[in-house]
């Protein structure tokens, strides 16, 4: 990212994940690391050794 476009209006109108909303996630997403963990690992037998994943995210 240049630095020109680090003001750039962003393409939202809502709040971003930054500064007191990103902290409060953190705060209360904290304890389900270990769930995070197994979804992964779950998700990790599944694959080829020579498989690439991207992203691994779960339901809201």
């Amino acid at each position: 990212m240049s630095i020109a476009n680090q003001n750039a209006p962003k393409p939202w109108k809502w709040v971003g994940m930054e500064g007191g909303i990103a902290r409060w996630y953190t705060r209360t997403r904290r304890n389900d690391i270990q769930d995070f963990r197994r979804q992964a690992q779950a998700v990790a037998a599944h694959l080829h050794n020579d498989s690439d994943v991207l992203e691994v995210a779960g339901p809201a």
